[in-house]
């Protein structure tokens, strides 16, 4: 019987972007999310925070979406395994300056247990800079109980970076953006790691969404900092969101209000994943003042194949 092979990833991934007119600081984010252990299942997605304009750092976000088994391979049920999961941020100077670790148990119930136990997030406090992350993860099984020859394991390297989202900065930020599988209005009781702003998101780890899913949500923030002198008019300035497919081409595209200077406005903008052909695009956020462009963040995500 073949054993699920040790996965060793060493990957450097940098977010898309346009540049900007405005200096705005270089986004932070997984280009793609990562298949820590693709054997089993287990995705990685890492973002700058989002949510918390005073708590500067990296979130990793943790999904499982087990694959078929192979013809032959032992039927293991793992979500409802219970996965070791760790994170050190090292300077570029290779100095560690965070470390966290946690174990996933998927069938708890902690609020976290909605659809299997994930996404499950990794918080790791840092200030604005670049970073080398260094991940880990396994499933706490013993190979031999199980049928197989080792454990699988997961190892991997990215480079990130968390941007300076402040009141004192100039101009205009775009966060990370995160994309929901789910977000309803918050309610008593709900999981704090699910809640952002007025809603409870259940953020779609591997970017992936099927081709039958009505509707996804691209969420981020726009910092607006302060203004001496008021430079946005009636119309003038906006936020623009843009799906575009793998040539360019704009499939579909909002429009929305910019907030009022001097604050940071969260955005939930839905899309249509149903709508589009299976295949890799990107949700690009812009600001706008006028015909200029100020600052603008992409993401790429992918439409699978209809369920069958």
């Amino acid at each position: 019987m073949a054993a699920l092979s040790v996965v060793a990833i060493m990957a450097v991934l940098v977010c898309l972007s346009r540049p900007s007119s405005a200096g705005a600081p270089e986004p932070a984010g997984f280009a793609d999310p990562l298949a820590i252990i693709p054997e089993i299942g287990l995705w990685v997605d890492g973002s700058a925070r989002i949510g918390f304009a005073k708590k500067g750092g990296v979130v990793l976000w943790w999904g499982l979406e087990p694959p078929a088994p192979a013809a032959g391979a032992p039927a293991i049920e793992w979500r409802r395994v219970t996965y070791r999961i760790r994170a050190e941020a090292f300077r570029p100077d290779g100095g560690r300056v965070a470390k966290e670790e946690t174990l996933i148990g998927p069938l708890q119930s902690d609020g976290a247990s909605e659809r299997g136990g994930f996404p499950t997030p990794l918080d790791l406090g840092l200030a604005p800079g670049r970073y080398r992350i260094h991940i880990e993860a396994y499933p706490l099984i013993s190979a031999k109980s199980v049928g197989l020859d080792s454990v699988p394991r997961g190892i991997a390297d990215v480079e990130m970076s968390v941007p300076e989202m402040n009141f004192g900065s100039h101009g205009w930020r775009v966060s990370d953006i995160l994309f929901f599988s789910s977000l309803r209005k918050w309610e008593p009781g709900a999981a704090s790691e699910r809640t952002w702003y007025d809603w409870i998101g259940y953020p779609c780890v591997p970017r992936a969404f099927a081709a039958d899913t009505t509707t996804a949500y691209v969420g981020f923030e726009v910092l607006r900092s302060a203004e001496v002198v008021p430079r946005c008019g009636p119309g003038r300035c906006r936020v623009v969101v843009t799906v575009r497919d793998a040539q360019g081409g704009i499939v579909q595209q909002e429009l929305r209000p910019v907030s009022e200077a001097g604050s940071l406005q969260p955005y939930a903008v839905p899309f249509r994943p149903g709508a589009l052909a299976p295949g890799r695009y990107a949700a690009e956020v812009e600001v706008f003042e006028g015909a200029d462009l100020q600052t603008a963040v992409r993401r790429s995500f992918r439409v699978a194949a209809p369920r069958r």
